[in-house]
């Protein structure tokens, strides 16, 4: 198939250089057009006011209009046994309220039910009387208005008109946006169904007569309608989404309706057990071997096989519901399950899921927007159609009946219709703005590879609410749809041998689509420029900590090492050592920014703390820890930082409180280091302490760990503080690369 819009194409014939927007115009005037001659045809011929129903042989007067001819002269429960005039009587029975002639099922006797139609009509059109016999013998006679009014016609014309005019408008507006063939058949279906539907509902809401000539001429307007509806859809079929093979099937499916028709028009071969309805069968199934073979065409391409899904199901499924409820009983001698205007109102549910499709799925490569446009024209016809109907109905001036149309299309349908947009169909936009925060938070706050990928397949969830969401290996460099749509495979940005599969579209109650591919792909080459971003700003900052611990290593490092060799005093010496030791850990977490595992931590602690203790004398060290199942991992930033604040901790103890028992409780529970210092000494209480330097360093410390850091009075196991700090880890479950 091709894209692009005929109307660009020098030399095009005048109907393709139309512009969407005019071509929805003359489409909407041609309809309007065909629904005014619909409802002049309807108005035509003698109105009696009386609403019929078979009885028996009979016919029963339902209801009399109050303004009508018959009023006061009948009542309903009347059995109306035949009509009388001049001496001339035709008996009434059900068969003259037929909706539709066609269910006979051979020419003869479609041409009687003609005839007599013909001889009643032109019994009651020849003057201006007519009188009707009761069951009991009782004749009334009444004086027939020469024309209908408007408010006589019943509901099912207006049902019938508007669904064949807002059928003909989806076929119409997809060709307008998207001039192609498959387009173009699409809107010849509406037109057929819309000639089909506008033709029923003029006789099929007759009162009881009609012009006979006029019924035969509108019942073969109906058959066309329907011929040309079947045969356009089998076109439709064996054309979309691929080309079956290379015959030309649209003229081929043309010309097998034209000789449908001209076989009723010449009343040539007559077809077993229904003539007329039996030939209908033949498209559909056709259809279904087209179907057969465009599913096997399709076969490998799950994009193009879910959107052939939503086509065939709602091609099938609302033509074969009226081939059940109505073609199927008839044929075998039973009545039908619904009366036809339910049958015809049916079909138009292949177009309605058409529009759905093209939301989900964009069939015949419709936009989104396009339904936007179309829901936008529809407006303003619904504008003029609320105005025709407070004109002619409510009786209101064309003034007011404008501006009652306005607030109604303005308070109700738009209103209605942006609920509606905003519920089920939110466009690519509208979700990339409600999800900007959580993009850029997933993309640029992650802190490592770990939380990054978290993050990533939270988005994904936020996305799609798939029912699963499980890791496989294997590379996967574009997303892609998988099992016709039921799954969406997913790349994991930096991890090249695995990716992800998605399964159950919005909690299993939608397939994947081909937008959601294309709305994953671009939400993915975002997630991998921001890990380009990550990768340059890392290995820029590695250059610089590189930078720094040589300088360090090679200037500061020297220094001490000379104030340690020329200390006049031990205290002085102490302390420049100790500042050596805290400039080479400095010098290794910059240097060396691996990953290392928690317990290897809790050791170099230990370490450290019982060899601070033994020196200080007379304290006793209580060490607990986890020992066994430590699987967390810290970087070298952690490292430092954890080490400080233990060291300062710990510091502050035997500096100020002067201990004889100390106690260190660390826990790793869900993620997370729990370290507490607890010790005896006769300090005074941390809510009396006036913070300095080292309180507020252990703080930043913490806070830079995104932790939580307290001090508090502890009674056990004796009086003493306690200092308690909480950090979250999210570190990669394994070493770093060097």
């Amino acid at each position: 198939m091709t894209g692009g819009v005929a109307n660009r194409v020098p030399g095009a014939a005048p109907w393709l250089r139309l512009s969407p927007q005019a071509a929805l115009a003359w489409s909407v005037l041609f309809a309007f057009s065909l629904l005014w001659s619909a409802v002049e045809l309807s108005l035509r011929g003698p109105w009696l006011g009386i609403t019929w129903v078979p009885d028996e042989g009979a016919l029963r007067v339902e209801r009399v209009d109050p303004d009508g001819p018959a009023r006061g002269a009948l009542a309903a429960g009347d059995r109306i046994v035949g009509l009388e005039r001049d001496g001339q009587q035709i008996p009434l029975d059900s068969e003259l309220l037929l909706d539709d002639p066609d269910i006979y099922s051979t020419f003869a006797e479609y041409d009687r039910f003609f005839a007599r139609q013909g001889a009643l009509y032109a019994l009651v059109a020849a003057g201006r009387t007519v009188t009707l016999i009761h069951a009991g013998g009782r004749p009334t006679t009444i004086t027939p208005l020469p024309s209908r009014p408007l408010r006589g016609l019943p509901a099912q014309f207006w049902f019938l008109t508007l669904f064949g005019v807002l059928v003909w408008q989806v076929g119409a507006g997809m060709w307008a946006y998207r001039r192609e063939q498959v387009t173009g058949l699409v809107a010849l279906t509406g037109f057929a169904y819309m000639l089909s539907s506008l033709a029923f509902s003029v006789y099929s809401a007759r009162e009881l007569l009609i012009d006979a000539a006029l019924f035969r001429q509108l019942s073969g307007v109906n058959h066309v309608g329907n011929v040309l509806f079947s045969y356009a859809a089998l076109a439709l079929i064996l054309q979309y989404p691929r080309r079956i093979g290379r015959l030309p099937w649209t003229p081929l499916c043309l010309l097998a309706g034209a000789l449908t028709v001209v076989n009723e028009l010449v009343r040539g071969f007559e077809w077993p057990l229904q003539t007329f309805h039996l030939p209908y069968f033949i498209p559909y199934l056709l259809g279904v071997w087209a179907a057969h073979l465009q599913w096997k065409a399709t076969h490998g391409r799950p994009d193009e096989r879910a959107t052939l899904l939503w086509f065939l199901l709602s091609v099938f499924l609302s033509i074969g519901l009226v081939l059940v409820l109505y073609f199927i009983p008839e044929l075998l001698g039973h009545a039908p399950l619904i009366p036809p205007w339910a049958g015809q109102l049916l079909l138009s549910g292949l177009y309605f899921g058409l529009l759905l499709g093209v939301l989900r799925f964009h069939l015949f490569e419709l936009e989104r927007w396009w339904f936007s446009a179309w829901l936008w024209f529809l407006g303003g016809a619904l504008v003029l159609a609320t105005d025709f109907v407070l004109t002619y109905f409510v009786h209101l001036n064309h003034a007011g009946a404008l501006t009652l149309g306005l607030l109604a299309v303005g308070w109700i349908y738009f209103p209605a219709r942006q609920w509606l947009w905003a519920r089920f169909v939110r466009s690519p936009s509208e979700r990339l703005e409600s999800y900007l925060p959580l993009l850029l938070e997933t993309f640029f706050a992650a802190s490592n590879q770990q939380e990054f990928q978290r993050r990533w397949q939270g988005l994904l969830k936020q996305f799609f609410d798939p029912l699963a969401m499980a890791s496989a290996e294997g590379s996967c460099e574009c997303p892609a749809l998988e099992r016709n749509g039921l799954e969406l495979r997913v790349p994991n940005p930096g991890h090249g041998d695995s990716h992800l599969r998605l399964s159950g579209r919005s909690r299993g109650n939608r397939l994947f689509t081909p937008h959601d591919v294309q709305l994953t792909s671009f939400v993915l080459a975002l997630a991998r420029k921001s890990l380009e971003l990550r990768t340059a700003q890392e290995r820029g900052a590695t250059v610089e900590r590189e930078r720094i611990a040589r300088d360090l290593h090679d200037d500061v490092a020297p220094q001490l090492l000379t104030l340690i060799h020329r200390a006049t005093t031990p205290e002085n010496g102490e302390a420049a050592r100790n500042a050596l030791r805290t400039l080479r850990e400095s010098i290794y977490a910059l240097s060396d920014p691996r990953d290392v595992p928690l317990d290897q931590l809790f050791a170099d602690w230990r370490r450290e703390c019982a060899d601070r203790v033994e020196a200080a004398g007379g304290i006793h060290l209580d060490w607990r820890q986890p020992t066994s199942g430590v699987s967390l991992w810290v970087n070298s930033r952690q490292r430092l930082n954890l080490t400080r604040v233990l060291r300062e901790a710990l510091t502050n103890a035997l500096r100020h409180a002067r201990p004889t028992q100390i106690a260190i409780d660390i826990q790793t529970a869900d993620g997370q280091l729990d370290v507490r210092l607890i010790h005896d000494g006769a300090a005074v209480p941390p809510a009396a302490w006036q913070a300095g330097n080292g309180l507020a360093n252990m703080r930043t410390r913490i806070a830079e760990l995104a932790g939580d850091i307290r001090w508090q009075a502890a009674d056990a196991p004796q009086p003493g503080v306690e200092v308690r700090w909480i950090v979250r880890l999210d570190p990669p479950a394994g070493p770093s690369p060097a």
